[in-house]
């Protein structure tokens, strides 16, 4: 038994001793190597329409009554074509003031760059009996100033005369902008509580009168032996107070109701149309002031010629020369502004004006697409797949109108924001190029795009 323990005892040494073997020559435990998983394959596809390869969503500029619409959706249309236009009434005005206003300018400068002419020179030392000995600079006589002096104060007046005009024309176009702008404002503020309180009031005082004439009525037609002119006129009464208990009713719930879409509407377009008056009104006086103010700078010019002109006067002149051209540019390019034109040939995908109507500055009137050639837009490409697609990279197309149908394409271009949802998701859109032209395909066509396998 000894010996078996002994034997227990040098085995375990020695066990311990080639460990410690092992350990020093440096062998290690195996461990396991780590590995590396492939990441799933997904197939990304996208909901998209098909949309033309050149689109526009044109607007007027500025407001105005339209005049006329010269196109109807899917029309074809040439670049430069026009489209819609305004009443240019008063944009023709300007561009004529302005006009006038750079004639006038115009003829300052060469009156100052002429100078005094010499017969005249002459008449007027001929008339004082001054006769030149070099120095004298004589241009005109004191009856000559004074005459232009007197031109000068004439013009003025006639400036004030017009600023006074046109201060008061457009002082009542205001007045009828406010009184537009509070009667839509009483309307988004309806229903009152007096209104509502009245309208309540008068019900129940047509009830009370119905009641008082079923109660005569009931009262005359008790009586065997009543007239029958008496029981007919008690049940007009009657019928009477009835009705006007069906119009207090309905007058209640149109007051509890509140203002129609209708009122409001032209409650607004009343407000619009007051802006638009008063617009003009700006314009016209600004037309009106201008021509009169030429006038009071031409007569300066005038008293300025006679006592004589300076190498100044000439810079002024041309000064104002070149400001008169801007104006007369900046009205020419309001008047054009005022006709919709065709950026490019295409056709016509929506007409959103109506004549008569007054057209919103920068709200779209007219949509064009170049359907010479089409393209495909996602619209919920998520921003986890937005990261899987590349430039460049071939793609399916499936339209929905069409069965057993794929397209070819490629991926021309990928938004570098993201439009957010109603939801708060994140979406980029995706541009297709088609690698084949079909005659099949039209504008805002629903589709899915296949993108393929992608890591």
């Amino acid at each position: 038994m000894k010996k078996i323990a002994i034997a227990a005892v040098v085995v375990v040494l020695l066990a311990a001793v080639g460990i410690a073997v092992s350990n020093s020559s440096g062998s290690t435990t195996a461990r396991p190597k780590p590995t590396t998983e492939k990441a799933p394959e997904v197939t990304i596809t996208a909901k998209a329409s098909i949309v033309p390869i050149k689109q526009a969503r044109l607007a007027f500029k500025s407001s105005g009554i339209v005049d006329a619409v010269l196109v109807k959706a899917g029309g074809k249309v040439t670049k430069g074509q026009a489209l819609a236009r305004l009443q240019t009434t008063d944009l023709e005005l300007q561009v004529r003031a302005a006009k006038d206003s750079l004639a006038v300018a115009e003829a300052q400068l060469a009156q100052a760059k002429a100078g005094a002419r010499p017969e005249d020179v002459e008449a007027a030392l001929a008339s004082s009996g001054i006769r030149p000995d070099g120095n004298d600079q004589t241009a005109a006589t004191g009856a000559d100033i004074k005459a232009a002096e007197a031109s000068l104060e004439a013009a003025r007046e006639r400036l004030a005369q017009s600023e006074a005009s046109v201060v008061a024309d457009e002082i009542a176009a205001n007045a009828v902008l406010e009184s537009a702008k509070a009667k839509l404002a009483q309307l988004k503020a309806s229903p009152k509580p007096e209104d509502l309180k009245a309208a309540e009031l008068a019900l129940d005082q047509a009830r009370n009168t119905l009641w008082s004439a079923q109660i005569d009525r009931d009262g005359i037609k008790g009586n065997r032996n009543f007239p029958e002119y008496q029981g007919k006129a008690a049940d007009a009464r009657v019928a009477a107070a009835e009705t006007a208990v069906q119009i207090a009713e309905t007058n209640l719930l149109k007051v509890k109701a509140g203002p129609s879409p209708e009122d409001l509407r032209v409650a607004e377009a009343a407000v619009e149309q007051a802006q638009a008056q008063l617009d003009a009104k700006r314009a016209a006086r600004q037309a009106t002031l201008s021509s009169a103010q030429a006038a009071v700078s031409s007569a300066s010019a005038g008293v300025e010629k006679k006592k004589g002109t300076s190498q100044l006067e000439i810079e002024a002149a041309l000064a104002r020369v070149k400001q008169a051209k801007t104006a007369v540019e900046q009205a020419e390019a309001v008047l054009a502004g005022a006709t919709l034109r065709a950026p490019f040939d295409g056709i016509v995908g929506s007409v959103s004006i109506h004549e008569g109507e007054t057209a919103t500055p920068g709200t779209a009137a007219v949509v064009l697409g170049d359907v010479s050639g089409f393209q495909v837009e996602t619209s919920d490409l998520d921003e986890a797949s937005a990261t899987r697609i590349q430039v460049g990279q071939p793609v399916s197309v499936i339209v929905n109108a069409f069965d057993n149908k794929m397209l070819k394409g490629k991926v021309a271009s990928l938004a570098p924001v993201a439009t957010i949802t109603q939801s708060g998701d994140a979406n980029y859109t995706a541009t297709i190029d088609l690698d084949e032209f079909d005659d099949a395909l039209r504008w805002g066509m629903t589709s899915k795009v296949d993108f393929g396998l992608a890591k």
